[in-house]
């Protein structure tokens, strides 16, 4: 009895192995074939290199958006508007980039009628600063840049009496590009860019006049 099923498990996989050798043969001649025609060879090469192209685009995008390691405590230090101090670590927000501290932008003055130039950099700061100083955040960590800092995904944590737990309840992040204190940073991610629409479509922070990008600034300066 154990010798019959043996057998029939060796009968299996030959009459499989002669299947797909029989179709690696036919896979050979036709690469054959195709290699013979130079015009089917570039679209064969062409292809190839084209499926390869999107399976490399989707490994690395799904690796940039893993989440590394998480942090959670108080926040103890605002140092800018997308920058902060937790447990000792130094978190950059993800995504979004907020005016230097030092920047000017322009807004519209209703009285003047005019643009008048503010401190959009500390404006951005002290918003921040308002929404989390001194509260229990999460942050969830995706990379860390050549300064150390942590790039993360943030959420203000409240107290549930329920659980008993501290659960996420706000997206940092994403708070902060609605209310048009700080633009999405597409050059490392375009998470947030609908919410830069949204903030822009209703003039919200810094949409509400003319500024530079951060980005933008920080060349401008560094050249000074």
């Amino acid at each position: 009895m154990i010798k019959k099923n043996i057998e029939k498990i060796i009968g299996f996989f030959d009459k499989n192995i002669k299947k797909v050798n029989t179709y690696i043969s036919k896979a050979k001649n036709q690469i054959r074939i195709i290699w013979s025609d130079p015009f089917e060879k570039y679209i064969f090469i062409f292809i190839l290199t084209f499926i390869f192209s999107v399976v490399v685009f989707f490994v690395l995008r799904n690796s940039k958006n893993k989440v590394r390691f998480t942090i959670q405590g108080r926040v103890s230090r605002v140092k800018d508007g997308d920058t902060f101090v937790v447990g000792g670590k130094v978190v950059n927000l993800y995504g979004i980039d907020a005016p230097e501290f030092k920047q000017q932008c322009e807004y519209y003055n209703i009285n003047t009628k005019k643009n008048s130039l503010y401190s959009c950099g500390e404006s951005a700061k002290e918003y921040l600063k308002r929404k989390i100083n001194l509260k229990n955040i999460k942050c969830d960590v995706k990379d860390e840049d050549k300064y150390g800092r942590f790039i993360s995904i943030c959420y203000i944590q409240k107290y549930d009496k329920k659980t008993k737990k501290y659960i996420e309840d706000l997206d940092v992040n994403r708070d902060l590009i609605l209310n048009g204190y700080a633009v999405a940073y597409t050059k490392y991610s375009k998470k947030y860019v609908k919410e830069e629409y949204d903030a822009k479509k209703k003039k919200k922070g810094i949409w509400n006049g003319d500024f530079i990008r951060p980005e933008k600034y920080r060349k401008q300066i560094s050249k000074k």
